[in-house]
Order: C-alpha cells, then sequence, then structure tokens
C-alpha cells in the first residue's frame, strides 16, 4: 500500500501536476496507536474545517489510504468519500468497506477498475445486476459467535491482559514476569477469573475460565525459566497452539509459510537484490486457499513471483475422512468441467483414480520449522534500465543490449493470456518481441520497449530494433488453443489473440474454495458427544466396495431406504438376520423401524463385510453375497442421480441429533422468544455445537468468474505425464458451532 501511494500514484502526481498525496497509510501491520492516531486526526480536522477560512492550494479532503483494515478497524462517521481501487475478491469484504462512508451525510463512492484485470472487466460490464444482488453474493458463514474454538484461541490473549494491566492497575505496579505470576494469591487468581468472565459475558460462556487460568499459572510456575523471564514467552514456548498471543486479527493462525526457489535467491543476489526477507512469504491460514495456492501471483519488494507447489501434512490428512468427501469432490470438479467444455472446453473428465487429495501443510514459527512449499520469481522477463534503455530480455538468458548483469533493471509484470482458454504465456512468446527487423533484416533485434503515459496500457506499446532504431506497434498473436508441452486441444472456440494482463494477485487465476460442515449422524457420536471412528470405517468401507463414483451421503436418502425395506431377500439373509438379533431390532416389526434403525443395519452390513475379508481376497464374492452388498450396490445405483449434499445431511442431522451435543433453546435468545419464532414461521432454533469445518480448494478459475462456462480448470501436482488433479483440504474450524431453524 505504502509503494502504492508513493511510487505509483505519488510519483506521477509530482511528475504531471506537481501535487503531491498526504495522509497516513493503514494497512494490517498498523497498530492500535497507529490507527486510534489516524481516527483523532479526522475527527479534529472536521470539527476544526471551516470551508470559508480555506484558501486556495490547502487541503480540502484528509485522506486515509488503507486496506481492508478500514472495513473492520476504522470506525468513522465523518468519512463520506471513497475509493475502491479494483474490486476486492469477497462481496462481504466489498459490503464492509462500504458501508464506512454515509454514516450522516450523504456518502459518495468511486469504483475505480483495473482496466487489465479480467475479473474487474466482468464486474464493470456487469455492474448494475451485480449490486442489485448484492445481499445474495455474500456467502453464508456456518459458525456463531459462541463457538468454542473462538474461547479457546483468545482466551490466552485475555489472561495475559489481565495480568499486565487490570491486575497491575490493581495492585500499584507491573506485573510482568514469571516471579510476579509466582507472587499472586488466590484472591489475585479469582479477580482474573472474574475479569476475563466479565469481558466474555459470563453466563453465556461454554468454557471453564476457572480451569484455564490455573493450568496458565502452573505451566509459568513449573517451568525451568528464570525468575525475570517475561511470562508470556514461557506460555508461548511451551508447545501448545492455545498458549499464544493474539497479536491481531490473524495473531493466533498458523502460516502458509513459503520459501524463494534457490535459483532465484542466486539470480537476484547476482544482480545485486538484497536478499533479508524476501525468501521467505507468509501467508496467514484463513488466506491459504486463497492467496497461497499454487498459480497464484503476489508482488513483494517490488517483483511479482508465482507459487510453484504447496508441500502435503499426511499427518493432518490421517485427521481427515478424505474417503467420506472425495466423491463430493469429483461430483463438483467433473460439473465444472462439463460446464467449462459446454462452451467449447476440451478438458477430460476426472477419475477416482487420478484425482489426489492432499492436506496443506502450515506451520507456527516461520523461523524454527521448515516451509510449506516453494514460490518463483514470474515472469522471467525484465527490462533494462541503464540509461533509459527498456530494452525487454529473459531473466535466465541474460541481456541482449550489452549492459552487465549487475547494471540496473527491473521486472517487467506482464503475460499473454487467452480469455477463451486460459493459456497463460510469457508476453514474448505470443507477441513480436524478439523478432526479425522487417526494415534492417536484423535478427531478433525487436527487443526495445516504448509505451505512451501510462505503463499499463498495453495498446500504447511499440516495439523498437536495437540496430535501425525503426519501431512497430506491439501486436498479440491469434491463440489456437493448444497445449504448448502436451499438443492438445483445450478449446473448440475460435480463435482469439491473445491480450496483455498483470500478473497481480487476483488479476488473472482466482481459486474456487469450497466449505463443508462435517455432519456426523447419530451412530458416530459417543456418549461424550464427540465423533468416534465409526464414520471413518464406514467411509472406507464404502469407498471399498462401491467405489468413489457414488456418494455415502445416498445411504440417506428416503428413496434408497425405501428401495431396502422393500427388498425382502436381503432381510432373509442369514448375515443380515444376526445383525438384527445383534440390535435387538424385530425383523418382523420391520415397517415401523425408525430411519435410524434402518441405516444401522445396512451400515453394519458394510462396515463387517469389509472386516471379514480376506487379505489375499480369496472369500470376496461369498462376503458380497452373505452380507447383501450386492443388493445395496444395486439400490444404490437407482437412486445415485439425485442430487443430495451437505445441507440435506445438516437437516436429517438436525431433526435426528440426540441430546448430547445440541441445545433447543439459544443461550441468549430474544425477550419475545416465541413471538420472535413466530415472525420468521419457526417451530424451533437448534444448535449443535463440536462440528467440523472443512474446506477444500478443489481447483481455479482462469479470466472471469461470472461469465457462463467459466474457464475452471483443477490444480495438478505431480511431474509431467504423472500429473493429477489435486484437492487440497484443511479443517479450520474444530469445534465450531452451528445453528438452524426447523
Amino acid at each position: 500500500m505504502r509503494r502504492l501511494k508513493d511510487a505509483v500514484v505519488g510519483d506521477r502526481l509530482r511528475k504531471i501536476y506537481n501535487a503531491d498525496l498526504f495522509g497516513p497509510v493503514l494497512t494490517g501491520d498498523s497498530n492500535l496507536d497507529e490507527l486510534k492516531d489516524a481516527i483523532d486526526k479526522v475527527k479534529k480536522y472536521v470539527e476544526n474545517y471551516d470551508p470559508k477560512t480555506v484558501t486556495e492550494g490547502e487541503l480540502v479532503f484528509k485522506t486515509i489510504y488503507a486496506t481492508s483494515v478500514v472495513s473492520h478497524g476504522v470506525d468513522l462517521d465523518e468519512l463520506n468519500f471513497m475509493v475502491f481501487q479494483g474490486l476486492p475478491y469477497a462481496t462481504s469484504e466489498y459490503v464492509q468497506a462500504l458501508s464506512r462512508v454515509g454514516r450522516k451525510q450523504l456518502g459518495v463512492v468511486f469504483l475505480w477498475f483495473y482496466p487489465n484485470r479480467v475479473r474487474d472487466d466482468s464486474f464493470y460490464r456487469n455492474f448494475n445486476r451485480y449490486h442489485n444482488s448484492l445481499d445474495h453474493e455474500v456467502k453464508p458463514v456456518p459458525i456463531n459467535r459462541f463457538a468454542r474454538l473462538g474461547l479457546h484461541q483468545t482466551i490466552n490473549s485475555l489472561f495475559c491482559a489481565g495480568i499486565m494491566n487490570y491486575l497491575s492497575d490493581k495492585k500499584g505496579r507491573p506485573l510482568f514476569h514469571k516471579k510476579d505470576v509466582m507472587d499472586m494469591t488466590e484472591e489475585d487468581e479469582k479477580n482474573l477469573v472474574a475479569f476475563i468472565e466479565s469481558v466474555y459475558g459470563g453466563e453465556y460462556l461454554d468454557i471453564d475460565v476457572a480451569h484455564e487460568v490455573s493450568i496458565r499459572l502452573n505451566q509459568i510456575k513449573e517451568s525451568s525459566d528464570g525468575l525475570n523471564e517475561f511470562f508470556p514467552n514461557i506460555l508461548k514456548r511451551s508447545g501448545d497452539f492455545f498458549f499464544r498471543n493474539q497479536s491481531g486479527m490473524r495473531g493466533i493462525q498458523k502460516q502458509l509459510a513459503l520459501g524463494l526457489k534457490p535459483q532465484d535467491i542466486g539470480r537476484l543476489k547476482e544482480r545485486g537484490e538484497d536478499m533479508p526477507g524476501k525468501d521467505i512469504h507468509s501467508i496467514p491460514e484463513s488466506s491459504s486457499f486463497f492467496q497461497g495456492h499454487i498459480g497464484q501471483f503476489f508482488s513483494k519488494s517490488g517483483f511479482s513471483f508465482r507459487i510453484q507447489s504447496n508441500y502435503s501434512d499426511q499427518n493432518k490428512l490421517e485427521e481427515i475422512n478424505t474417503n467420506k468427501y472425495k466423491p463430493r469432490f469429483l461430483k463438483i470438479i467433473n460439473r465444472k468441467i462439463a460446464a467449462r467444455n459446454s462452451g467449447g472446453g476440451n478438458l477430460y473428465q476426472v477419475t477416482p483414480e487420478d484425482l489426489i487429495v492432499s492436506a496443506v501443510k502450515l506451520i507456527d514459527d516461520v523461523d524454527r520449522e521448515d516451509v510449506c512449499g516453494i514460490f518463483e520469481m514470474y515472469p522471467r522477463s525484465g527490462l533494462c534500465t541503464k540509461d533509459g534503455c527498456n530494452s525487454y530480455f529473459e531473466i535466465d538468458r541474460g541481456r541482449t543490449c550489452g549492459h552487465r548483469d549487475d547494471d540496473p533493471w527491473e521486472q517487467f509484470t506482464f503475460l499473454a493470456f487467452c480469455v477463451e482458454c486460459g493459456r497463460l504465456l510469457p508476453l514474448h512468446y505470443m507477441t513480436n518481441i524478439f523478432n526479425d527487423c522487417k526494415k534492417c533484416g536484423g535478427k531478433n533485434t525487436l527487443t526495445i520497449l516504448r509505451w505512451g503515459r501510462n505503463k499499463d496500457d498495453m495498446s500504447s506499446y511499440r516495439v523498437k530494433c536495437t540496430v535501425c532504431g525503426s519501431e512497430e506497434r506491439l501486436y498479440f498473436y491469434p491463440c489456437d488453443h493448444t497445449d504448448r508441452n502436451t499438443r492438445e486441444c483445450i478449446s473448440t472456440r475460435p480463435k482469439k489473440r491473445f491480450r496483455g494482463v498483470p500478473a497481480r494477485a487476483g488479476a488473472i487465476i482466482h481459486p474456487h474454495v469450497i466449505s463443508i460442515p462435517d455432519i456426523p449422524q447419530e451412530d458416530e457420536i459417543d456418549q461424550s458427544g464427540r465423533k468416534n471412528s465409526q464414520g471413518r470405517m464406514l467411509s472406507e468401507a464404502f469407498s471399498y466396495f462401491f467405489s468413489y463414483e457414488i456418494d455415502g451421503a445416498l445411504l440417506n436418502l428416503p428413496e434408497f431406504q425405501k428401495i431396502m425395506s422393500d427388498d425382502i431377500s436381503f432381510w432373509q439373509l442369514l448375515r443380515v438376520n444376526t445383525l438384527c438379533e445383534d440390535k435387538n431390532l424385530d425383523l418382523s416389526d420391520r415397517e415401523n423401524w425408525s430411519r435410524n434403525q434402518l441405516l444401522k443395519i445396512i451400515k453394519s452390513a458394510i462396515k463387517i463385510a469389509k472386516e471379514r475379508i480376506e487379505p489375499d481376497g480369496s472369500n470376496h464374492d461369498a462376503i458380497i453375497a452373505n452380507y447383501g452388498i450386492d443388493k445395496i450396490k444395486r439400490a444404490l445405483t437407482a437412486v445415485k442421480d439425485i442430487d443430495f449434499d451437505e445441507n440435506d445431511l445438516q437437516g436429517i442431522y438436525l431433526l435426528d441429533s440426540n441430546t448430547l451435543n445440541s441445545r433447543d433453546i439459544p443461550k441468549q435468545p430474544p425477550d419475545n422468544y416465541s413471538n420472535w419464532l413466530g415472525h420468521f414461521g419457526l417451530k424451533e432454533v437448534v444448535q449443535i455445537s463440536d462440528l467440523t469445518i472443512v474446506q477444500a480448494l478443489i481447483g481455479i478459475i482462469e479470466g472471469s468468474t461470472r461469465k457462463e462456462g467459466s474457464l475452471f480448470r483443477p490444480i495438478e501436482t505431480g511431474r509431467n505425464d504423472r500429473r493429477k488433479a489435486t484437492v487440497f483440504v484443511r479443517d479450520p474450524d474444530r469445534g465450531c458451532s452451528l445453528s438452524s431453524g426447523l
């Protein structure tokens, strides 16, 4: 943001209009004092502002330059004019920032679209339609503010703040070190607990504050650190994830730390670039799928980079029931591919064998742990800026203009992009850069670039011969929609010229991320309300017998259950009869069984059949017949085209949930709760705690995200001909709550 203000905008204002920019810059790195100072200065300016006293040349506006932090940390009724530089990625972020202006008086908002950003171009063309449906574009959030994990993640900060501020004020001396904690009395501990409960609103807590305080005090007192050690550091080094302090809105998250490609470190050093801080790029966990996925661009220290790889965390992957989600990933991916192909695309459908599910690696400490992936400098093209040379060159091959490698240069960050098939290539591949000169016949001499007033305006570019100085317009070749590596056709659309686009985050590549609540069924929960291993066992057995082409959620379809209930041959099997006896279920009264009782028998048959199969598979066919697996498969095949997703599962779970982890009345209901239910046509509101939200990056969209048949493609990992479609998963919201009305 500072570079944008000073170098990009400020320099042009100074050169063209002899003007300058004034005002603070606020980003996610700004501390609370900087935010408060900016707010106070604006308020003071408005209070003292008198238009009659403003003379020519004086400031009329008090300006703040900010990232999205302004939409969360700056509350000013005085803000009435806002300019967006590009459209924010999330509609919720756009609405949140938009609401900062016009609180008291009529507000004015300008949306400055990036002309070379495909996504911005799409929103510009559909602006009215988008704005008329803003509320529908905001993605729903499936967790509420009483999420148990949220309390665990924030209580350590309150614990430390309570001692260093509240108790310090109460005792009249600073309490910062281990020795101060050692001297705390029982009364001090009670006061600290009461302070934390008052901050949260004690009567609504789903957490034992006294216990949380006690274990932290014991951790500090029993540590081997010296008495003068800063006690928050003792907690941080304990290794407990929830003993870390929240240093900001993202301060408690893990990080996706990427390392710069070793060859690029060497190249930058050779060209005199100072490397400290540039070889590691850290992204907060919550943004890892949006800003840290393979193929995404980002800018750092004046250079553009592209993420080359993400490492997998095998231990984390084992915690996620991938067998359960793989059929859903396949269904969504293949639907997206089919939609693309209907518009002229030519991508292959993904088979179960060709889909990899990977848990993205995240770390706590960038300085002490290995990186989570690799990024590279991209595009790998530059401009020699020595004495205004502006000769285009490939970074890996060096300059052709005669200047030395350690002479000044800058990266040239434009790429050639086809909006029809999504091909993205270096600029010199699909333009007349490096062509022979038509006037003097020089070989590959068209290398010097010239442009108009705006360097971002590709239509103003010209290419100059290094020998005779003749110029011609920079032009792009038509795309033949053929992959350069495999020579396969990737689109049947008519040929269209490439266009120049900047290698910036959100300009070309957009992640397609989905969030799925992991809804456990009744038999997957033990007496304590926690999920047991039955769900994973069922998913493994289900995928073994029915492959990933059939979704396990189909077991919950009423149509499937009706087919199975009416299949007399299944219930006549000896093994099935034994299962009914073990569950104390009367087969003769099957018509009166509940949905859960019927499912218990079917699920048990699937799980036990898988356990009974010999390692060599010698009894496979006999087991299939004895436990009716063939009959279950026939019923599943009959209903597999019926759309049944997590929303349906969620409804079933809420209707059938036991009382171990559900609540019929919210902890903080409205005063007129019964009238409130009636107003919305609800019978009751059920809250379910301790759910897991699985987030999955299933692919990327190239170019516009809003056009029909968007250019979706799965992310591929692996080497050369062994590359396979890969879905990256993480479970960011363990222990969250879900509320739903019935």
